[in-house]
């Protein structure tokens, strides 16, 4: 029998690669905004492919990533600086500390909005340069991030406008109502973004595995050893079937085109990744196996 092309053996390997466990994982992978933005998961793959050259993408994500924990640094003592002055004005309820707690109420909300920003520019820089989505969903989902940032820029300028406790009271209301849409558009943003990584793994294992197929009908001659290759070839195709069955699923889900109402289930999401990641975990283990053997 000759050997596999080594072509198809790297290509196994690069699989590996994409399908790190890290990436699936839907949860923050650093540290994040605190309670007054509750849950702002940061998620950026290391290796995307789409809108910008690689070089160009690692530039600009870099640049970001400094940013964003620059500021991130600068809201976590803002929001102790808030906290002290709010602790103090309670108990000693003086014009001073008055003054105090609003000045640093306006700072600890302008420190939040820009980590925002900053997490959203890195979330459609990720976002434009992910495989695996179809172009309308990008552009749906774009829109709707490019409104929302206008949005928090107009509520920033808001809050720097805010110079007493009325003013503040009628930012936070209406950060109140920005705060549901930015974890919901947050989480979406992560599991597009997940979704279109597996797709493109799922896509990619599921070539591998027919061109092997055809290496092996084509010089396996020993009739055990054929069949017994065959049937780990049909157990990487289930493995692959059950695969394509839940990204159908979860393209339903994610789709803002089909899915109008915007409605998320982050549990249901997340088991289905877990789901999705096993099936081609296993998969690629199956194919090296019948590689190897």
């Amino acid at each position: 029998m000759r050997l596999l092309p080594f072509f198809t053996l790297s290509a196994i390997l690069i699989l590996e690669l994409l399908i790190a466990p890290q990436f699936i994982n839907a949860q923050a992978q650093e540290l994040t905004p605190s309670a007054l933005v509750k849950s702002v998961p940061i998620n950026v793959p290391n290796v995307p492919s789409g809108g910008v050259s690689q070089a160009e993408y690692n530039s600009q994500m870099n640049a970001l990533k400094v940013t964003y924990r620059n500021q991130l640094g600068i809201y976590r003592t803002d929001e102790k600086t808030f906290q002290l002055a709010k602790d103090q004005y309670y108990q000693i309820q003086t014009l001073a500390s008055l003054e105090e707690a609003v000045r640093s109420t306006r700072q600890v909300m302008l420190s939040r909005l820009d980590v925002i920003q900053t997490y959203f520019t890195m979330a459609k820089l990720t976002l434009e340069n992910t495989k695996g989505l179809e172009t309308d969903v990008k552009a749906v989902t774009l829109k709707d991030l490019d409104s929302l940032s206008t949005e928090l820029k107009i509520h920033r300028a808001a809050a720097t406008a805010a110079s007493d406790r009325t003013g503040l009271l009628a930012v936070t209301t209406e950060f109140a109502g920005l705060d549901p849409r930015i974890s919901t558009l947050s989480n979406k943003l992560s599991y597009l973004v997940a979704y279109g990584r597996l797709q493109t793994v799922g896509d990619k294992t599921s070539t591998i595995k027919k061109e092997l197929q055809e290496v092996v009908e084509q010089t396996e001659t020993a009739p055990l050893k054929l069949a017994e290759r065959k049937r780990g070839l049909d157990e990487v195709q289930r493995n692959l079937n059950q695969v394509d069955q839940l990204l159908v699923k979860m393209r339903s889900q994610l789709n803002p085109v089909l899915n109008k109402d915007n409605n998320i289930s982050s549990t249901n999401i997340s088991a289905d990744l877990s789901i999705i990641y096993g099936g081609l975990s296993r998969s690629i283990t199956y194919l090296q196996e019948l590689v190897k053997n």
